[in-house]
């Protein structure tokens, strides 16, 4: 029978421990809405999901301009939702915003009650896998930008921990989790990674027979009908097997562009430190749980390598971000568990596991707000560019939109620019993405040189006076609202890039682009170039008159 006085600081210790978890569980909520309230942003990117929805919705198809099949998109069942959305008046950046938010604080909800149920009430740590997503600049702001990285990544994370739980109760037909990663494959194409390391981690259980080969292939087939009926599907509506973003932004592998994409990463959060706490984990542990999240997280980062990582923030990194947390904290949780094997072991190994978690989320934390300003190191935007595009192509594309319905602007008008998104989507204009995203065969032509990562392909001045575009923009910006005395100096500053970037490589003297700038309103000016014969600009827009310089 235990003393009381073992009885009486048992209760004690109960106590201080429950505060702890509780303490910890309302920092994360706290921290979380915080830095979602902090980095909050609508990318330009989001858009295009948004223009596809829309003309869904309208009767056109899943297309970005009408009468042109390409699937321009990277996220066929986020731009569903956001149809579904718009088809009973719901608009798609309140929507996929809320979602967003909504997916972000459930996966931190989801990693505290899966922590609780495996190590109990009484364990220090169960809150402390949340707390360090919540404080990291990452995952809080790509839980927010229109994008579908946060549901992505939540379906990701219930797909695997329903995973668990039809292993743990050995369930003769485990369906569910393969509907679920079917899901996140309808998410985001890179589900297959995901689903690929779940799949050789089951075998592996058969292998040991600590499952049953029938049980896999009733585990496989949800996938293979849902997933295989959507690449039939993509073929038949757009005549590709992968969407057209996958050959307009993946240009084979690039090592050299992958290294500086995680060296970046490191430079900032500086997290590489704790990678052997990682290790740890899953060498002491030796469980399904770990080989999972440690295989599928080796996958699908390696997959990253090979294309050199992703231009907008770390984005890419979101989703494994939760499997390589939860990880590193148990790897502080096995030094703590360690101790307790033995009285003299006990306070030290305490005292380091804590220490070292207080560290890992104090350091993802600072080098969140270390390097928090807008810069793009690499090709490489930070949150904060990002969030200063988006809005400024979000105020271009609501002002145009008031012209065209002024009557000032004609509402068919044809268009190239290098950043498809916010503009195209209020303007409804037919627009030409430079780089290839919503054009086939832009996407398949061969690159001539690396560049900025997802930006490589770019149309020639041929091919745009082809296409019949009348707007060719300089700079990605249209609207422009500059006074009498700065207005000759954007000129020229346009001119010079118009000259260096296009004209000077252009070999096809007929289509050179030429600067012009129109008054649409009071303070106003639509500054592009073009390559439109005088008689049929003058049907497009000549009734609007020149700027005077």
């Amino acid at each position: 029978m235990p003393e009381p006085e073992q009885l009486k600081r048992s209760s004690v210790m109960g106590v201080l421990i429950r505060a702890f978890i509780a303490i910890t569980a309302f920092a994360a909520a706290a921290a979380f809405a915080y830095n979602v309230h902090k980095y909050y942003f609508l990318t330009d990117d989001a858009f295009i999901s948004f223009r596809y929805a829309r003309h869904l919705v309208d009767g056109l198809g899943l297309v970005w301009n009408p009468g042109e099949r390409v699937e321009g998109y990277t996220n066929f069942l986020w731009t569903l939702i956001m149809a579904g959305g718009m088809s009973v008046h719901v608009e798609p950046d309140v929507l996929s915003s809320v979602l967003g938010i909504a997916s972000g604080f459930a996966i931190l909800v989801l990693l505290f009650l899966h922590s609780l149920k495996r190590f109990g009430k009484k364990d220090l740590f169960v809150a402390m896998v949340p707390l360090s997503l919540a404080v990291c600049r990452s995952f809080t702001a790509f839980s927010t930008s229109g994008l579908e990285t946060a549901f992505f990544s939540l379906l990701l994370l219930f797909g695997y921990m329903m995973m668990l739980r039809e292993r743990r109760q050995n369930r003769p037909y485990p369906w569910a989790s393969s509907l679920i990663l079917s899901l996140a494959t309808f998410t985001r194409p890179e589900g297959g990674i995901f689903m690929a390391a779940a799949g050789m981690c089951f075998l592996a259980d058969v292998l040991l027979k600590k499952r049953r080969l029938r049980s896999l292939m009733i585990w496989c087939v949800p996938y293979v009908l849902l997933v295989g009926g959507h690449f039939l599907w993509r073929y038949s509506y757009y005549g590709y097997w992968l969407p057209n973003t996958f050959y307009a932004k993946v240009n084979g592998i690039w090592l050299a562009k992958s290294a500086q994409y995680f060296t970046t990463f490191f430079s900032d959060y500086k997290i590489q430190g704790f990678l052997p706490l990682l290790l740890l984990a899953v060498a002491v542990r030796r469980d399904f749980q770990s080989f999972l999240f440690l295989l599928s997280s080796a996958l699908y980062l390696g997959y990253l390598v090979c294309i050199g990582g992703d231009f907008l923030g770390f984005r890419f990194l979101v989703p494994v971000m939760p499997l390589l947390f939860w990880l590193t904290v148990d790897g502080a949780r096995v030094i703590f568990e360690f101790g307790r094997s033995g009285k003299r072991l006990a306070i030290p190994s305490t005292i380091i596991s804590i220490g070292l978690v207080v560290t890992f989320v104090l350091t993802v934390h600072f080098g969140s707000v270390s390097f928090d300003r807008p810069k793009i190191r690499h090709g490489n935007e930070t949150v904060q560019i990002s969030k200063k595009y988006g809005t400024k192509r979000i105020e271009q594309g609501k002002s145009l939109r008031e012209l065209i319905e002024e009557g000032i602007l004609p509402p068919d008008l044809r268009i190239e620019t290098g950043g498809v998104g916010a503009l195209p989507y209020y303007t409804g204009w037919y627009t030409q993405d430079k780089h290839g995203l919503n054009d086939a065969f832009l996407a398949h032509q061969p690159i001539k040189r690396h560049s900025q990562i997802a930006h490589e392909h770019n149309a020639s001045l041929t091919y745009v006076k082809k296409k019949k575009i009348a707007v060719y923009m300089v700079g990605n910006i249209l609207l422009y609202n500059e006074t009498a005395s700065t207005l000759p100096w954007v000129m020229r500053r346009l001119e010079r890039l118009l000259r260096q970037r296009y004209n000077r490589r252009n070999k096809d003297k007929s289509a050179e682009l030429r600067l012009v700038c129109l008054v649409p309103g009071e303070g106003k000016q639509l500054i592009f170039a073009t390559n439109m014969e005088d008689s049929e600009f003058e049907k497009v827009l000549g009734h609007l008159r020149n700027c005077e310089l």
